[in-house]
């Protein structure tokens, strides 16, 4: 049992790790001689806790001094991965910085990246992949990607499934794949295989987005509509004020979102007829994006400080 003056194991544990940490960090700053020493006595025994001193120094320094030594060491290792993704320790920009370092440090890099990916080595947890997605697909060139992502659709959790298709179908928009995604049982599958197309301007993409509006979705089919707005279809816009008319409310809480994503100031009349909605969501929502929407342009006439207003009213 652990007291005030005899901490349990835990506690030393956890002490010993931060004192690793620190010490690594004073001398990497101070010392290179003695860093090196201790970072070469320790990094095969307590290789977490090196590893975590070590990112801390390249999030700081870079590669100085002896930043170059400790890129070398975890490009050739695997103890960054769960560090880069993990948030409580670095955020997102951080990662980036840190795994763009690696990147540059070898060409074999991309390669033990790939089989770390393939070979399982992120939990499936929604949050998580999220966070590998975000920081990975910016970073790392989509061949090394591609495949994991793959096999991320196969999934059983459809969160997850959901986030990898949008990601493959963004890195990499043809045809044939964004419609073998557009036949996954799983509507959220579908719906950001379509988000992707949203900045591709093409016949293909305006016939997909027609082919999606009887889809049994709501997600699917706000989505293909917002694609075919933005593609300057004409009669888009009215079908979502018809879908704020469903009796249905999901429908109107999903046309809701698709107007208020799109930020057309034509649906503000639709929101004031909204924010009476008999259905709760649909009056929450409705007068949240009114409010956002409503203000008249000189107000604030900034485009930025609008479409912050209506992200978070969706």
């Amino acid at each position: 049992m652990s007291s005030p003056h005899n901490p349990g194991p835990e506690a030393t544990a956890g002490s010993a790790t931060r004192n690793l940490e620190e010490e690594l960090l004073h001398l990497a700053g101070t010392s290179a001689e003695r860093f090196l020493v201790l970072f070469r006595n320790t990094r095969e025994l307590r290789t977490p806790d090196v590893a975590r001193a070590c990112m801390r120094f390249l999030v700081d320094h870079g590669t100085v001094g002896v930043g170059e030594e400790i890129r070398i060491w975890l490009t050739a290792g695997t103890a960054y991965l769960d560090l880069l993704l993990d948030p409580a320790f670095l955020t997102p920009d951080q990662a980036k910085q840190v795994l763009r370092l690696m990147r540059d440090a070898s060409l074999p890099f991309a390669g033990n990246l790939q089989r770390q990916l393939m070979g399982g080595k992120i939990v499936l947890d929604p949050e998580r992949i999220d966070r590998a997605i975000h920081i990975l697909e910016t970073v790392i060139d989509p061949g090394i990607l591609i495949p994991w992502l793959r096999n991320l659709t196969q999934v059983a959790e459809p969160h997850i499934r959901s986030k990898a298709a949008k990601a493959l179908c963004a890195m990499r928009p043809n045809l044939m794949m964004i419609e073998r995604q557009l036949k996954n049982d799983d509507g959220r599958v579908r719906a950001n295989a379509l988000e992707a197309l949203w900045h591709v301007k093409s016949l293909d993409a305006i016939r997909l987005f027609n082919g999606c509006l009887n889809d049994d979705s709501h997600r699917v089919r706000v989505n293909a509509l917002i694609g075919l707005h933005r593609l300057e279809v004409a009669g888009a816009f009215d079908k979502l004020v018809l879908m704020a008319d469903d009796a249905v409310p999901l429908l109107r809480r999903a046309a809701l979102w698709g107007m208020g994503f799109l930020g057309d100031r034509r649906a503000i009349p639709v929101f004031r007829k909204l924010a009476d909605d008999p259905d709760s969501e649909v009056r929450a929502k409705a007068a949240a994006l009114l409010a956002a929407l409503a203000p008249e342009p000189e107000a604030d006439s900034s485009t930025e400080a609008s479409a912050r207003r209506v992200a978070q009213a969706i």
